[in-house]
């Protein structure tokens, strides 16, 4: 499920204009409930666009993830190793994954971990670092 805004998300630090990236959906992948409201809130919030996946094979193989800004990952989601390896590899943009136990996941490129439990701005700071990553 796709959400969109009406303008490109823009960012202001002290009134100007710092940042400005493409106009693309950031991935959120987590389990149904409170968390992916929570998350796809704060990342609306921000102006970006928000699609909603319960599993990778869902969220990578859907239209949104051509053109996404970078993929929020929770760690309840990853099958195994190899599987969230794959995609990582595949998906040209960062991503960001949350996890409970830092460590427990491969290293993987182009991937921020932020662990569990996490303060907003963390994870804002980390989707606009994200996404305006060159592709």
């Amino acid at each position: 499920m796709l959400f969109s805004c009406d303008k490109p998300p823009t960012r202001t630090t002290g009134g100007e204009e710092t940042s400005r990236v493409a106009y693309a959906p950031v991935l959120v992948i987590v389990p149904q409930g409170d968390l992916q409201r929570s998350l796809s809130f704060l990342i609306e919030a921000e102006g970006f666009a928000v699609a909603h996946y319960g599993t990778l094979a869902e969220a990578f193989g859907s239209s949104a993830a051509a053109n996404a800004a970078c993929a929020i990952v929770d760690d309840k989601v990853i099958g195994s190793g190899q599987e969230i390896r794959s995609h990582a590899a595949a998906f040209p943009r960062p991503m960001i994954l949350l996890v409970e136990r830092p460590g427990l996941l491969p290293v993987l490129p182009r991937c921020v971990t932020l662990t569990k439990p996490f303060l907003g701005p963390a994870l804002v700071e980390a989707v606009w670092t994200a996404a305006s990553a060159p592709a």
